[in-house]
């Protein structure tokens, strides 16, 4: 049973008589804009006296109650869509007064708007309408919407705490404040449900539409603040009780949006989100955390590491100083994989970063200090960790961007490191080489063409294609390492000839030229082809 069918089943939200069919789809829209009319009317001439309308409120939500019926026919949304009154009035009433009445529509449309994998035919229906309601500002509605609630307000912990407190006063003072902490709880659980189901709606949209969706909540800086704001508050450095799933959802939508070039390429936003991202991330570098508390952290990464493909925010976190900051991060251990990610995206194709991260933020120690760590890795893949392969192709990502990308005194300083203490960095070079090359030889032996395992083929072969890029610039710079190095060129070469050709063809794709296309085709043109003579 899909989602949504189970959604609404379980719920009993929808009547049981009849499925919903065209002449009863006439009949509700027409009942639920009388309704709507009215209700507005009657708040408008008793704003201050609620019964006066709290009956045409009961029957609107019933009258809801049954539209939602269509959401398990979407061969009815067109007629939805062309029913004037009733399809504007389900727009507005999304800011509609009674926060009851404005989360069942947003509900509805959430539903409506779910792909049902029972009826693969829906899909047109459902564009169609998704098309309908973004014309009629569908986003911007639901922004406004979900600014209605504040986030992270309900604390339980707090409340039991509170009536831990009253537990020696009069047994009839902690009766009536106990009746008064569970209402709140109820209060504030039906808000958060409401909340969530706002996020999780403007999540649904995007996934039609991610560019539609990241333009319009990059332009809209109030909800940008809104989101920030509701996830800075988070005290992460603490694993007692569960992050409040709106609290993660903040960041969750932040870390999708900026995935978009739009959103890339806004000016504020990296301004925006580096102090409290950094301040968070920060804080808790040193906190074994819950599973949601780690994907709230990686999502924080996520968003940094997005934003720096924009060359200019990589200048902004200079001049912030936040490098000192993320190398701080990586040095605590318990997100150093994550930290290093981000600090690979700030070094890549920047001289200034790569010079400041060596002269300046002394990053260049920690950067070896982690890569000295290696261990030789078993060659069975089941021991053979994708958290450290995508440790370790940060890691080599970030030592070639100091060579290709820093200026001289910092490549020279950066291949000094392969000569100091009688070249020890360079045996364990020669273990990176060898313990990857041996894991492709394995995964080759077992091909099946699953997802799973291209997966880990093109992590493991995009390791070993940097490692082997690292021998010849270092084979190419450093006379004394040669002879060493001489010995695994053939292979050296012919995995570069590769990378090579794995670029090009991204590069017919892309229709663009990459920066490291230029650079492998040059070592390849300095390396020769017999390598075997030199």
């Amino acid at each position: 049973m899909s989602r949504k069918r189970k959604n609404l089943e379980e719920n009993n939200k929808i009547f049981d008589e009849d499925r919903m069919t065209l002449p009863l789809l006439r009949k509700t829209l027409e009942t639920f804009s009388k309704l709507y009319l009215e209700n507005q009317i009657q708040r408008q001439d008793h704003p201050d006296n609620p019964r006066k309308f709290e009956k045409s409120e009961i029957d609107l939500l019933m009258c809801l109650q049954n539209l939602r019926g269509i959401t398990l026919e979407p061969s009815l949304y067109t007629y939805l869509i062309n029913h004037k009154t009733g399809f504007s009035g389900i727009l507005e009433g999304i800011a509609h007064e009674s926060l009851l009445i404005s989360s069942s529509i947003v509900s509805i449309i959430s539903e409506a708007l779910e792909e049902d994998p029972e009826n693969l035919s829906s899909e047109e229906h459902t564009k169609k309408l998704l098309d309908a309601l973004l014309k009629g500002s569908l986003i911007e509605r639901i922004c406004t919407y979900i600014q209605k609630f504040p986030i992270g307000e309900y604390n339980e912990k707090a409340t039991k705490e509170k009536e831990q407190e009253n537990e020696n006063e009069k047994e009839k003072e902690k009766e009536k404040e106990k009746e008064k902490s569970l209402s709140k709880i109820q209060v504030d659980e039906e808000n958060s449900e409401m909340l969530y189901t706002g996020f999780n709606l403007i999540e649904t949209i995007y996934e039609f539409r991610p560019e539609i969706v990241s333009k319009s909540l990059i332009s809209n800086e109030k909800f940008l603040k809104y989101l920030i704001s509701g996830f800075s508050q988070y005290q992460i450095n603490t694993t007692e009780g569960d992050l409040d799933a709106n609290i993660g959802y903040c960041v969750e939508l932040l870390a999708i949006i900026v995935q978009t070039p739009i959103a890339r390429e806004s000016p504020k936003l990296f301004q925006m989100v580096l102090k409290p991202c950094l301040n968070l991330l920060t804080m808790g570098k040193k906190t074994k955390h819950s599973p949601d508390q780690k994907e709230f952290m990686n999502n924080l990464f996520d968003i940094l590491s997005s934003l720096l493909l924009n060359e200019h925010n990589k200048d902004l976190l200079l001049s912030s100083g936040s490098l000192d900051s993320l190398i701080s991060i990586m040095k605590a251990g318990h997100y150093r994989s994550k930290a290093l990610s981000v600090i690979e995206m700030t070094l890549s194709n920047s001289q200034k970063t790569c010079d400041h991260f060596v002269k300046v933020s002394l990053g260049l120690g920690q950067l070896f200090h982690q890569f000295m760590k290696k261990k030789k890795m078993q060659e069975d893949e089941n021991k053979f960790s994708q958290h450290q392969c995508r440790l370790d192709r940060s890691l080599f990502s970030c030592i070639l961007s100091l060579l290709f990308f820093g200026s001289k005194i910092t490549q020279a300083r950066t291949l000094a490191k392969f000569v100091e203490r009688k070249h020890q960095k360079i045996d364990v070079l020669f273990l990176y080489f060898e313990t990857y090359r041996l894991q492709i030889v394995s995964l080759e032996k077992q091909e099946d063409n699953s997802t799973e395992w291209n997966e880990k083929m093109e992590l493991i072969e995009s390791i070993f294609y940097k490692i082997a890029l690292l021998f010849a610039q270092i084979w190419i710079k450093i006379k004394s390492l040669k002879k060493r190095i001489n010995k695994y060129l053939p292979i050296i070469r012919s995995t570069l000839e590769d990378y090579y050709q794995e670029l090009e063809q991204e590069n017919q794709q892309t229709k663009n030229q990459s920066v490291e296309f230029n650079l492998v085709g040059n070592i390849l043109n300095i390396i020769p082809q017999n390598s075997l003579n030199n």
